[in-house]
């Protein structure tokens, strides 16, 4: 998809719509509009379906715990005016012709047991793991599921790895603090993986300062509850053998001699300093949870896993929350990771073990991206985290 937002949006809506038919922009006297651009075709957030006004008003009440107050109340106001019909004005919509069966929205609705549905669309912002994500909602406006489609390898990989990870969640007991989306379907569709889901409901209330306190009693609770809970040193868990092997398999270049020589710098800590054997959500950042209704809601979990040491989401959370506030860089991404796990400061402790081996896992993350379609969206990213994996060994080693 192009880089253009508005563009990927067009190009997005034409491959999801039955097979001859053609997506053309509309001005706002054009009444054959199918979808309207919100808020504008030049930055749009999203295509929201232009009837019912129902979906269209639904299809903004979308909340996280990143939101600052005139983001939410934009929202709000952008509802309520979708909601009485008033998304006839926006400037910029799309149409889609001929009308024909077919297209997603058709598979949808055999999948969700549903007459007919129509659905909002988003792809998020030009990555390599940038994906459709829909909202699919019933002729009368009711919400009925999210959808995220593997477009690409990569995305394919993620949206297959979040179902799976959803299975687990199904069968697993959390605690009642927490509401995850269930799986409601896996399948594919014109060589797409669809993956749909339940849609959480959130609440707007979402007290935009609390982001910046890390949530560590719930994160704690979450890992200990999927297990297994043993205590033992981190080269005997599963992700320390899973860290060796990634790095092994990884084409030769800069970040991953980098990476190879820190694992071998940590190894000696990895051999003595005991963790809780836990799972970490893999991507908990304010912008993928939510309060309501005194739950923690949750999701994009395509990064679950196990077998890892208790900690990993808090040092995620302050690394991605500070660093998206302040910019990226390796003092922010120490400041990030201090804010996540303060104990860390102490180069000596365990959580400073904890913050390296959370580098060294990031980076092997973004470094496999790089060598897949849309990898260099993230190589600068896969290097920094690595020179900062660099930089923190040095102080470790400084402290002892």
């Amino acid at each position: 998809m192009s880089d253009d937002a508005g563009a990927a949006l067009a190009a997005c809506a034409e491959q999801l719509a039955a097979p001859g038919a053609a997506v053309t922009v509309a001005a706002r006297h054009d009444g054959s509009r199918d979808y309207l651009y919100v808020p504008n075709r030049r930055s749009p957030r999203l295509l929201v379906p232009a009837s019912p006004n129902g979906a269209a008003a639904w299809s903004m009440m979308r909340f996280s715990a990143s939101l600052s107050a005139r983001e939410t109340l934009g929202r709000l106001g952008l509802a309520a005016a979708l909601r009485v019909g008033a998304g006839r004005f926006l400037p910029d919509g799309l149409s889609v012709a001929p009308h024909q069966a077919g297209g997603l929205a058709d598979h949808l609705a055999g999948i969700l047991g549903a007459e007919s549905v129509v659905f909002s669309l988003g792809v998020g912002t030009a990555r390599a793991n940038r994906k459709p994500v829909l909202q699919v909602f019933d002729t009368d406006g009711r919400s009925l599921a999210f959808v995220k489609l593997g477009v690409t390898e990569v995305s394919r990989a993620d949206v297959t790895a979040e179902a799976e990870s959803l299975r687990l969640l199904g069968s697993s007991p959390l605690p009642p603090t927490f509401e995850v989306p269930r799986l409601l379907h896996l399948g594919e569709w014109q060589g797409m993986t669809v993956l749909a889901m339940t849609a959480l409901r959130t609440a707007f209330a979402q007290r935009p300062k609390a982001q910046w306190h890390v949530p560590h009693a719930l994160m704690d609770s979450f890992g200990r509850a999927l297990g297994p809970g043993d205590v033992r040193p981190l080269a005997d868990m599963p992700v320390w053998a899973g860290l060796a092997a990634d790095v092994a398999q990884l084409p030769a270049s800069q970040v991953q001699a980098v990476l190879s020589r820190s694992l071998e710098r940590l190894a000696p800590y990895a051999d003595d300093t005991p963790f809780v054997e836990a799972t970490w959500h893999g991507d908990w950042t304010p912008w993928n949870m939510a309060r309501a209704h005194r739950r923690t809601q949750l999701w994009d979990f395509e990064r679950l896993e196990s077998g890892v040491p208790l900690g990993l989401d808090a040092l995620h959370y302050g690394v991605n929350t500070y660093t998206r506030a302040h910019g990226l860089s390796i003092p922010h991404v120490r400041a990030g990771l201090v804010m996540g796990r303060p104990a860390c400061e102490d180069r000596r402790s365990p959580d400073a073990v904890l913050a390296a081996t959370y580098l060294a896992t990031i980076t092997v993350r973004y470094q496999k991206s790089v060598h897949r379609i849309g990898g260099h969206l993230v190589s600068d990213r896969a290097e920094l985290m690595a020179n900062a994996l660099d930089d923190w060994l040095d102080s470790m080693e400084e402290s002892r």
